[in-house]
């Protein structure tokens, strides 16, 4: 699997770009939500000259999912947990956060929901779907065993944690979720803001914490 990381430049969530080397299918791990990261990532699409066969939310706030409209609106699919689905069909703001980020919640009406556990086909690479609830009810980390890849949206960053404190937050849920990553000996950690990390960075996290 090869990545492409989009790392963000303002208050945009870092975007993932994945393709299975094999047979060339392509998702994206959260699509940010200002035009400005949207023409970053549709500029590393036109360079591979590929579209998303899917999108994955890591959750439900503004700033990770505010691009979801640009792709559903082209019929790609939006996955993410249901218990933040929900929040983006009931355009539950109090939840999505649009208004923090002076945006209107975006209107998405089909979505996909993904449980814990599940395992979704990108080509030949097998993306596997945590549950890792704490900054939200329904966040989710995405793992992918070979390249021992993990993208933990804004449940763990390279030098700290996800805020609690927003509705859904749950700081004794996200010790747990954190102590549940561990359990996977993963080697390289892509967050949803910041520089990327490591197994270490987060083992020492979780000790202090």
């Amino acid at each position: 699997m090869k990545i492409y990381p989009i790392i963000s430049y303002s208050a945009d969530s870092n975007t993932y770009i994945l393709e299975d080397e094999e047979t060339k299918a392509v998702c994206i791990i959260d699509p940010g939500y200002t035009s400005e990261h949207l023409e970053r990532i549709i500029s590393v699409l036109n360079e591979m000259g590929k579209f998303p066969d899917f999108v994955i939310n890591t959750h439900c706030h503004y700033d990770h999912i505010g691009n979801d409209e640009y792709f559903a609106n082209k019929g790609i699919k939006i996955f993410l947990n249901e218990l933040d689905g929900k929040a983006i069909l009931e355009r539950d703001d109090e939840k999505i956060l649009a208004r923090f980020f002076e945006m209107k919640v975006p209107k998405i009406r089909d979505l996909k929901f993904v449980d814990n556990d599940e395992l979704m086909d990108l080509g030949k690479t097998a993306l596997k779907i945590l549950h890792t609830p704490g900054h939200t009810s329904g966040s989710i980390s995405v793992y992918e065993e070979k390249t021992k890849s993990l993208f933990s949206g804004d449940l763990v960053f390279s030098g700290g944690v996800g805020r609690t404190d927003l509705p859904g937050g749950n700081f004794e849920q996200l010790r747990t979720s954190i102590a549940q990553i561990l359990d996977l000996n993963f080697k390289t950690l892509y967050p949803g803001h910041g520089k990327t990390g490591t197994y270490e960075n987060v083992k020492r996290i979780r000790k202090f914490i």
